[in-house]
């Protein structure tokens, strides 16, 4: 009795609903339950149908799922590519505008809203995740369980033929292979009925759950996408503008340096001399030094080398540089003096001449001492007569020193000719 008011009660629902159709859109009418019931061949054609039609949907569900894990991996790449990007143009900027505070502090403060636009990304890959990873339960919960009872159809489906076949052969004059035939007809025909009912319902409920999960999915990723954007628009806005005027007009005036340096230096060839190396550059910019240029050395050991060296006058003294000097010490240019040799520590006690006839190397001069001599050696005469005569200035201003309050080298510095 309940079993025919199952068909009853279905037979009712099916005079409400029209015969399933696919449209090329793809969407489906539900099975009709009094027609799977049946089992008829139209049940079948449609059953197919949506078998079809499920498999189509699951491997797209897959292909979604692979792209999902793909993008948050990439996603994840590009955060930590952008972190680095931002690690690496930081200290880039420490060492282009570490000596301009105020528009390193603009640089800075812009890296600093790159860096909350990196933990904003961070968040969106996070609900990236958190929005697609329902398709990954979908496919676990509903498609799995659809495996399931399709395979439970087709193998009572095919037990169901079997019982219908043993029942057709069953002879009649055998009362009691005919009574078995029947009972196991009606028992397996009532599990294949009931087997069919769950998996219409599956197939059906599949095929209504989908929308709005897949929908609610999509949404949950739009909202996050548009809680980054929000996020980052909102960033942009105040002190970032502020940030923003003051690097424009920094660039601005950066761009006119670069032209006014570029104006200036069209010329620049002209400042070399016909005769290169060949006469006094002119002053130091250390108001101490009297003079300063290249000179040979020869050396004092058994092997009589000659060796080129930068050689300084200050303060009554005269040196030169060492050549194993670290130049990338960033004090050096300070104070050079510190890192030179001595040759001689007070002029007073010094004589200068020309080299003699036997020296024959050009341009040699000499330094004496009581105690030993220095041959030196000039890149031209001019040059040799140059630093005879500063040498010798400094010597007679040494010794015979009438102004004590104005300092050595401003006094000697401005007596000095360049000799041409």
């Amino acid at each position: 009795m309940k079993f025919l008011h199952l068909i009853e009660n279905l037979s009712r629902l099916r005079n409400k609903r029209k015969p399933t159709q696919i449209n090329p859109a793809g969407a489906m009418e539900l099975l009709d339950p009094m027609e799977a019931l049946k089992n008829s061949p139209l049940f079948r054609w449609q059953l197919a149908q949506h078998e079809l039609c499920l498999q189509s949907y699951e491997a797209k569900v897959l292909e979604t799922l692979r792209c999902t894990t793909d993008m948050i991996e990439k996603g994840k790449a590009h955060l930590d590519s952008f972190k680095g990007f931002l690690g690496a143009f930081s200290e880039l900027n420490k060492v282009c505008f570490g000596g301009d505070k105020p528009l390193l502090a603009a640089v800075q403060a812009s890296m600093a809203i790159l860096m909350e636009v990196a933990k904003y990304q961070k968040v969106l890959v996070e609900q990236v995740y958190w929005s697609l990873r329902n398709l990954s339960e979908i496919r676990k919960r509903d498609l799995n369980k659809l495996d399931e009872i399709r395979s439970s159809f087709h193998r009572i489906g095919r037990s169901f033929d079997d019982a219908l076949t043993k029942n057709a052969h069953s002879s009649k004059l055998k009362d009691h292979e005919g009574s078995e035939a029947k009972n196991e007809l009606t028992a397996v025909g009532s599990c294949f009925a009931h087997i069919s009912l769950d998996y219409i319902f599956q197939v059906n409920w599949v095929h209504t759950s989908k929308k709005h999960e897949i929908l609610e999915a999509f949404l949950s990723f739009i909202y996050a996408t548009e809680t980054f954007f929000h996020q980052g628009h909102d960033l942009f806005q105040g002190e970032w503008r502020n940030v923003k005027n003051e690097l424009v007009m920094r660039l601005q005036s950066l761009k006119e340096d670069t032209r006014q340096l570029e104006k200036k230096m069209q010329d620049r060839h002209a400042l070399v001399p016909k005769e290169v190396f060949l006469h006094p550059f002119g002053l130091s910019i250390d108001p101490e030094v009297v003079m300063e240029g290249y000179l040979f050395k020869r050396s004092s050991r058994a092997i009589r080398t000659w060796n080129r060296r930068w050689f300084i006058i200050k303060n009554n003294k005269l040196l030169y540089v060492r050549p194993e000097v670290d130049f990338s010490n960033q004090l050096f240019p300070v104070d050079i003096a510190t890192s030179c040799t001595v040759m001689e520590d007070d002029l007073r006690l010094c004589l200068v001449r020309p080299a003699p006839n036997s020296c024959d190397r050009r341009y040699c001069f000499e330094v004496v001492t009581p105690s030993k001599s220095h041959m030196l050696q000039a890149d031209s005469e001019s040059l040799r007569l140059a630093w005879i005569k500063a040498l010798k200035r400094t010597i007679e201003a040494a010794l015979h020193d009438s102004m004590p309050n104005m300092p050595f080298s401003s006094r000697f510095r401005s007596r000095l000719v360049t000799v041409h």
